[in-house]
């Protein structure tokens, strides 16, 4: 039996046997078959690879620790520590997120349906700011966020690059084209 690699990358199998005067007569054809074996190590190689360097941050439910730091226009920079738990169910995604900054709780809820692989669409409900509107494009491991908060001028967007447990996050909010404030976060993934 010989195993031949074709131009479509599936294997084609000739069987072949031996008669007594070593003459060699095939056993039903060439066959066209995909050598299981080698799809599935590959496929779970593959796999394993990608879940752990290509995941972004809606591809599972999750809880996320967060340090983050809000810097005003003039460079004011102020600290802040929360928590972001990621639930998902289906195409609909739930993201509950809040941090302590001086003192005051702010919270986001995201209400977040899958379109494609690579596309959401949002709603969040943010106390400070109002109801806010946008677009997730994912591009392997990272999550582009453009959005507008409903009936102002204020607009923004965040970029999440997520590395195995962990995730940078950037963002900046404006009010038209003058920038209220930037920030940027560091997530560790906890145990759910």
């Amino acid at each position: 039996m010989t195993i031949h690699r074709g131009e479509n990358k599936a294997h084609r199998l000739t069987a072949a046997s031996s008669n007594s005067q070593g003459s060699t007569k095939t056993c039903g054809g060439t066959l066209y078959v995909i050598a299981i074996f080698e799809l599935f190590s590959t496929v779970s190689v593959l796999s394993i690879i990608r879940r752990k360097f290509f995941m972004h941050l809606l591809e599972e439910n999750s809880l996320w620790e967060s340090n983050s730091e809000f810097v005003t226009p003039d460079g004011k920079i102020m600290s802040a520590t929360g928590e972001t738990e990621i639930t998902i169910d289906g195409n609909k995604i739930e993201n509950k997120s809040w941090a302590m900054l001086n003192e005051t709780k702010i919270e986001n809820f995201y209400s977040i349906t899958k379109i494609t692989e690579n596309k959401y669409s949002f709603v969040s409900e943010n106390p400070s700011l109002g109801t806010q509107k946008g677009i997730f494009t994912v591009d392997r491991n990272t999550v582009f966020s453009k959005f507008q908060i409903e009936d102002s001028d204020m607009n923004g967007f965040e970029v999440i690059i997520r590395n195995s447990d962990t995730c940078t996050v950037y963002g900046a909010l404006y009010n038209q084209n003058e920038l209220i404030n930037s920030w940027n976060a560091s997530m560790k993934r906890m145990e759910k």
